[in-house]
């Protein structure tokens, strides 16, 4: 047990094993791969998209945080086994494994291939209007048949027509190739697939982790360099003018890995983990009235600032009003369960709109997390190693241990743990299956909704 889960540890975040595109030596990817490892194999030792809503102006205000509305649906018992369920993706291809992220597209939920033991792209689909396991709902496509390079994946996001698989390595190394599948078209027409790459835009445009979208523009998050990415989805997906760039040194002398964006509305945040001398807490921010290329537009606030220096994050997510920072790990081998909390009503450079709150009050594996989601109350931290999922109910105060609880997937198949990333579908949440290929399901509420947030379809990472 200890060997597998020390193998997907070290696999955890698709990192590669050296790059040279970084420079010499132990490369900034190398050193991440390293850090990460460590702290799950420390933790492991211890413990063991969205549709439904019509696009909003970019400079929507935050939505009201009246708990009458969070209360209005029937919440079901996190804690009882029988609302969770769980199903193998190899059943349906002994290849659909070792996912990061998904998306949903208002009836299909898309896992995004990562790393099954090799580089992939074995898109897995499951139709939310099926039986969620029987093996006749789930499908799966392999992008490498529209293009040999389309593999590797981190993250998706849905934009109300296409879904957009995110690159982050392929065999060749860190990559921009991004995939597309037009969701108006059969899911095994290789038609219906495209690709573009982003290198040919410029060539540092390689190596992403996750993506947000604004209504009209996906903004991808930069992971193993330091250009953010931007795609205007009113013009062509192929065409070079439909893609901007901005290089974060302009912001920042010590840009790091930002596995993870969230969009609140107007403002999209990219989640800080690594910066080669270890965990970071420098939270960028793109106001998307503005021009994404443009040093103006953005904003940058360390959150290691704070009390307890927080830092070291994977993903976030957003309930109306607050951003969610997902922690992670602050240093190599030092998993931490610090959840950081930013309140969009105020001034993100100001101490005073930040607060957190540690989980290790809360259980003694409630730490490293990848990626979060809310379903209108609650909001979820999906664990890396084990299956530990940690939810706050967003009614209550954020420092009220009582307002957190735990369920161990692990305890419905012992193959139920070590996720990346999760995605609601307005009734059930799925946890994304990284370390194996077991999905696990959530019945979180009834009647179905997604919750009235601003309008983005991401994968919550």
């Amino acid at each position: 047990m200890a060997n597998g889960n020390d193998s997907a540890a070290r696999r955890l975040i698709t990192v590669s094993r050296s790059r040279s595109v970084l420079g010499s030596g132990v490369t900034r990817l190398a050193k991440i791969a390293w850090l990460l490892a460590a702290a799950i194999v420390g933790t492991v030792n211890q413990g063991c998209g969205r549709l439904g809503f019509a696009p909003i102006a970019n400079d929507a205000e935050p939505l009201s945080d009246d708990a009458a509305d969070a209360m209005a649906a029937n919440y079901n018992d996190f804690g009882l086994a029988t609302n969770w369920s769980t199903f193998d993706t190899k059943s349906v291809n002994p290849g659909a494994s070792g996912f990061v992220g998904a998306a949903f597209d208002g009836r299909y939920v898309y896992f995004v291939p990562s790393y099954n033991g090799t580089l992939n792209g074995i898109v897995t689909r499951y139709d939310t209007q099926a039986d969620f396991t029987v093996t006749a709902a789930w499908t799966t496509f392999d992008t490498t048949t529209v293009n040999t390079n389309a593999r590797g994946f981190n993250g998706g996001v849905f934009d109300g027509r296409y879904l957009y698989l995110v690159p982050q390595e392929n065999l060749q190394g860190a990559n921009g190739l991004v995939a597309r599948y037009d969701t108006q078209a059969a899911f095994s027409d290789g038609a219906a697939w495209s690709t573009f790459d982003m290198a040919t835009v410029s060539a540092g445009a390689v190596g992403y982790y996750g993506a947000t979208f604004d209504g009209r523009y996906i903004y991808f998050s930069p992971y193993v360099g330091v250009r953010a990415a931007r795609y205007d989805t009113t013009l062509p997906f192929n065409q070079a003018g439909a893609w901007s760039l901005f290089n974060l040194t302009q912001l920042l002398t010590d840009v790091p890995a930002y596995p993870g964006s969230v969009f609140d509305g107007r403002y999209a945040y990219y989640v800080p983990l690594y910066n080669g001398a270890g965990g970071s807490g420098r939270v960028s921010r793109v106001d998307t009235t503005g021009n994404f290329t443009t040093a103006t537009s953005w904003l940058s606030f360390d959150t290691a600032t704070l009390a307890g220096a927080p830092k070291g994050f994977v993903g976030g997510t957003f309930d109306g009003r607050y951003l969610y920072l997902v922690p992670f790990v602050s240093g190599q081998g030092m998993a931490h369960g610090v959840v950081t909390r930013f309140d969009t009503r105020l001034a993100f450079g100001a101490a005073a709109s930040w607060s957190t709150f540690d989980l290790s009050g809360v259980g003694p594996n409630a730490k490293a997390f990848v990626g979060g989601a809310f379903d209108g109350r609650f909001a979820y931290f999906v664990p890396a190693a084990n299956g530990e999922v940690t939810r706050y109910d967003s009614t209550q105060p954020f420092e009220a241990t009582a307002a957190w609880a735990i369920f161990d997937t692990a305890t419905l198949a012992a193959d139920a743990r070590g996720f990346n990333g999760a995605v609601f579908d307005g009734r059930y949440l799925y946890l994304v299956p990284h370390s194996g290929s077991r999905v696990a399901r959530f019945d979180s509420k009834t009647p179905r909704a997604l919750p009235a947030l601003p309008f983005h379809f991401g994968s919550f990472l």
